[in-house]
């Protein structure tokens, strides 16, 4: 059987992806419930449906810094153009075989059409990385 799985969703669901004949192979097998989507709600972390924490990073006072995921096997190229088509701003893209993400600054009023772009496996608010320790001194002992 030709099946790729993509991640693990709590509790007990399974991301899969599979050609249409395998699909009708795997719903003969016992203990299987499919479920033929992946719903753009489940894209995005809770916390971004309610409210959306503005970055220091961001330059605006509307947009929030996002952090999005790209299905393996999925083209970041394609999901480059889509997320340049709705007139957001592309701050970094990776596209290697263990980084496949994009952070980009948005409004949140776009967060549905993000979600909507099939390639993107997850959506959060993107971290903001800070220095720690950055001011400490070394401590040199002696023995005297």
């Amino acid at each position: 059987m030709n099946v790729d799985l993509i991640d693990y969703i709590p509790v007990d669901t399974y991301l899969l992806r599979m050609l249409p004949q395998t699909l009708a192979e795997v719903k003969t097998l016992p203990l299987v419930s499919l479920d033929r989507g992946f719903p753009a709600f489940l894209q995005a972390g809770p916390d971004h449906w309610k409210k959306g924490t503005k970055k220091e990073r961001s330059n605006s006072a509307t947009d929030f810094l996002l952090l999005l995921e790209v299905f393996p096997g999925e083209s970041v190229l394609t999901v480059v153009q889509k997320i340049e088509s709705m007139g957001i701003k592309i701050l970094e893209a990776h596209d290697s075989k263990t980084n496949r993400r994009l952070v980009v600054e948005s409004p949140m009023t776009k967060l549905n059409q993000i979600a909507q772009i099939r390639e993107i496996s997850w959506i959060e608010e993107a971290p903001v990385i800070t220095f720690r320790n950055n001011d400490a001194t070394w401590v040199v002992p002696t023995n005297t």
